[in-house]
């Protein structure tokens, strides 16, 4: 990720959230608060991240009964949410505004994890921060620390190691919807060796056809820029 693109997309992120109400200005768990795996960036002014490949992941925890995600995002990506190691949602994120995780949960410490499980086909997601209702705010925010594990994998391929089709029905078209990493080889043989996945990958072209002149300008557009 990277480039001259990401000026474009911040300012419309920025024009899209002031329209639509949607900030990043105020939030309960900051993304400086926040611990990403993956490749992420920063916005300079630390208000939100932007990030696009697959697998990426987004950990945080806090005290209270419910939680909710800040996305800017209308080109649908979508992420397996976790409380406490278990699923509880998924999060399609099809419009700029906030996503509600989860409700009801005990009045205690909690862990939210969001798994992002489309890949960079689908557009550069902007990831605002956490809110979350409690009765014992404010609250201070310590990063989990990822050096609990001990090794990175990290992967460059293809469909197959984005998870492209890998929960759809023959004959399957290209969609978000049958798409998941958490369920592909490279994720899975990260969690048999308790590492940390990262995770470049995009369906269709290969590394080789990349370099091809058939594909210069995906080359230019999309490799040089990602891989």
């Amino acid at each position: 990720m990277g480039g001259g693109n990401l000026g474009v997309s911040t300012l419309l992120c920025f024009l899209v959230a002031v329209s639509c109400g949607v900030s990043f200005a105020v939030v309960d768990i900051p993304v400086t608060s926040v611990t990403f795996t993956g490749r992420v960036q920063l916005s300079n002014d630390g208000r939100y991240a932007m990030f696009d490949w697959s697998g990426i992941q987004i950990s945080a925890t806090f005290v209270g009964t419910s939680i909710s995600a800040i996305f800017n995002d209308s080109t649908g990506n979508q992420y397996n949410a976790l409380i406490d190691g278990k699923f509880v949602t998924l999060l399609n994120t099809t419009v700029a505004r906030e996503y509600l995780i989860a409700s009801g949960l005990p009045h205690a410490p909690h862990t939210v994890v969001l798994q992002k499980r489309t890949e960079a086909y689908w557009g550069i997601a902007h990831f605002g921060g956490f809110n979350y209702q409690s009765s014992s705010k404010p609250q201070i925010h310590k990063k989990i620390q990822n050096s609990l594990k001990s090794r990175s994998i990290e992967f460059i391929g293809d469909s197959i190691t984005c998870g492209y089709g890998i929960l759809g029905h023959y004959p399957c078209e290209f969609s978000a919807n049958t798409e998941d990493v958490a369920l592909s080889y490279s994720y899975l043989v990260s969690q048999h060796f308790s590492a940390l996945l990262h995770v470049e990958s995009w369906s269709g072209p290969t590394f080789q056809k990349l370099l091809l002149v058939e594909y210069q300008a995906l080359a230019w557009s999309a490799f040089a820029r990602h891989y």
